[in-house]
Order: C-alpha cells, then sequence, then structure tokens
C-alpha cells in the first residue's frame, strides 16, 4: 500500500467525547458544540461508529452513551484517552499498511511536527537487515515514533538505547522482569527469543538527524510463532490489553524522549543493566566470518567489544548469539 491521506486517520474525536463521558449519556447538541460541527454531523458519526462495531444506545432528551465492552481491536482513542503526559505527539493511524516506517517516511515530508503512527495490521514489516516480521492484526505492537530534530549524528545509539530500554522496561512490568536487551536492538527473553525488534531510520544533514522515525514491532499476543520468536502472551501465560499496554509503550516513550539528551547517562547505565550475555561467550556473525569470544561492553557509538583470545576487538554490526543457544 503506498501512501495516501485518505488512509491516514486522525483521532477521532466523536468517539474520544463518548469515551471521556463513560457510562453516561452525551447530548449530540454537546459533541457538537463541543467540536464545532453540526448535530447532522454527529448522528452521521455515530451511524459510521455503530457500523464499525461500537454499541451506542441513544435516548431522546439524553443523548448517546457508549456502551461496554468494546470491540477487541486496536482503539487509537482509547490509546489517546489514556495517555497523560502534557506533549503527546499527535497519534495518526491507519487500518493497515505496508510498513508503518515506510509510510511515516512520506508523511513526514508534509507533517513536520512529531507524530506516531498506528495500524492494526502491518503486512510488510521489516527489521535489520531487511528482515521480515509478521504482526498478528490486533494483536500486536507495529507503530513508528517520528520526530524533526537536530541532534548529532553521534547520538543516533543513544536513541536506540532509549527506545529497547523503554520496551524492555515495559515488557518487565509485564512477565515479572522476564526480558533483558539484545545488542544492538533487540529485546529478548532470557532463554533467547525474540520479542520486540527496533528498526532507527533517519535523515541527516551536515552530520546531523534532522528527523528521526524508529519503528517499534512487538509480539504482544501472538500465538504459534517460530521457535526462536517470543510473544508477551505466551511468556507470562495470559492476553494483554493491547490498548493499554500502547498507552503505557508511548506514554514511557515520549517521557524518556523529552528529558534527551540530557538523561542520556541514566539511560546507558539502565541499559547495561538489561543487557543480555555480558560477560558471557558468545559469537558473532560480521559480514559471514563468524567470532567467539566473551561479550565485554558496548560503547556510546554502539559498537560491540569481544574478548577473543585476550584481546579486545571491537564490531559496529553483527548478528549476536551465546554459544550455548547457537544452533549446531
Amino acid at each position: 500500500m503506498t501512501y495516501n491521506n485518505k488512509h491516514i486517520h486522525p483521532i477521532d474525536r466523536v468517539l474520544l467525547a463518548l469515551l471521556n463521558d463513560k457510562n453516561q449519556y452525551v447530548s449530540g447538541e454537546k459533541i457538537a458544540q463541543q467540536l464545532s460541527i453540526t448535530r447532522a454531523a454527529v448522528h452521521k458519526k455515530v451511524e459510521k461508529l455503530r457500523l464499525e462495531g461500537y454499541k451506542i444506545e441513544a435516548e431522546s432528551n439524553k443523548g448517546f452513551i457508549l456502551k461496554y465492552p468494546l470491540p477487541y481491536k486496536l482503539i487509537p482513542e482509547v490509546i489517546y484517552n489514556n495517555i497523560s503526559v502534557a506533549k503527546c505527539p499527535e497519534i495518526l493511524f491507519m487500518k493497515s499498511t505496508s510498513s508503518t516506517n515506510t509510510i511515516a517516511k512520506e508523511i513526514i515530508k508534509e507533517h513536520k511536527e512529531s507524530f506516531i503512527l498506528l495500524t492494526r495490521d502491518q503486512m510488510i514489516g521489516r527489521g535489520r537487515m531487511n528482515r521480515s516480521w509478521q504482526m498478528s492484526a490486533d494483536k500486536d505492537v507495529a507503530m513508528s515514533f517520528t520526530v524533526p530534530c537536530n541532534i548529532p549524528y553521534s547520538l543516533l545509539f543513544s536513541i536506540i538505547r532509549l527506545v529497547s530500554l523503554v520496551v524492555c522496561q515495559l515488557l518487565n512490568k509485564y512477565s515479572d522482569n522476564q526480558c533483558m536487551i539484545k545488542w544492538p536492538n533487540d529485546v529478548i527473553s532470557k532463554d533467547g527469543k525474540k520479542i520486540c525488534g527496533i528498526l532507527t531510520e533517519s535523515v541527516l544533514e551536515d552530520n546531523e538527524i534532522k528527523y528521526i522515525v524508529i519503528g517499534v514491532g512487538i509480539n504482544v499476543n501472538s500465538d504459534n510463532l517460530p521457535d526462536y520468536a517470543y510473544s508477551l502472551k505466551e511468556l507470562t501465560g495470559k492476553e494483554c490489553d493491547i490498548n493499554q499496554f500502547y498507552s503505557e509503550l508511548i506514554e514511557s516513550l515520549v517521557l524518556l524522549w523529552e528529558d534527551f539528551p540530557n538523561n542520556e547517562e541514566w539511560i546507558t547505565k539502565e541499559w547495561e543493566q538489561v543487557l543480555i550475555w555480558k560477560n558471557k561467550e558468545v559469537v558473532l556473525i560480521h559480514h559471514d566470518q563468524e567470532h567467539k569470544g566473551i561479550l565485554k561492553s558496548v560503547l556510546q557509538d554502539g559498537s560491540l567489544i569481544l574478548e577473543i583470545d585476550k584481546e579486545q576487538k571491537t564490531f559496529l554490526s553483527g548478528d549476536l548469539t551465546a554459544i550455548k543457544l547457537k544452533k549446531k
């Protein structure tokens, strides 16, 4: 799917008005006044919401009331309503898309402010080295956090640290600390199964990042994943409310981003504490060559330090695994 404005849905203000007055009637006149639209437009929108599966009852002299439970799907208005940070970027929504990062890079050419793009179904998800990732519609997280900025390129890996730390901390909140970060930017279970991938893309000018697009894909409620992957549901044995999870993810991400790069030192320290296989034997595949050594540290620019035959060597990229997990 190519980018087209008609496929982008901003927050539905009529649905938001009904959500704000939970279990209460809201008059069509009040909604019309709040949104500066006609009452006829409110009625038309209510009918459209009903067709989308929302139970909305109407009563004379009272107005409309939204009945629960809500449809079982990703609902950006619920996510928006749950976020308490004052400076949350605009939330944009697509029912389905190819890749949120691909579309976000098109949108930012016209949309010069920060925004978060969500989708119910991402059909061509991708990660590092153009690897594919398949999500389950309405069950998993696929989003892109897009920010115009003027940040030195030297801070790129610090941004990757920030995002992976946010994801890892949130997964650990739900899973009782069963997740860790695998260099450079995956979040995995302690037995090495991938739960989250992060794809960071940027546009540079004079060695400064002019805007950055951070794609985040998380297996939240998926079942029957490949043997190298895991979902939060499989990890905990119970399903997670996808809208609540999204809300907490976005809020945590925005809060850390607001202080960046002043909080860089804190982020690095916290990230190091959940870095998996530190001081353990690992295998790194770098340019089709296998390197076995002990993972010693990760430099501020993201370079991996391995101790190989008592000599420390630096690697800027590669695929990492623990020796005990490496397939024979």
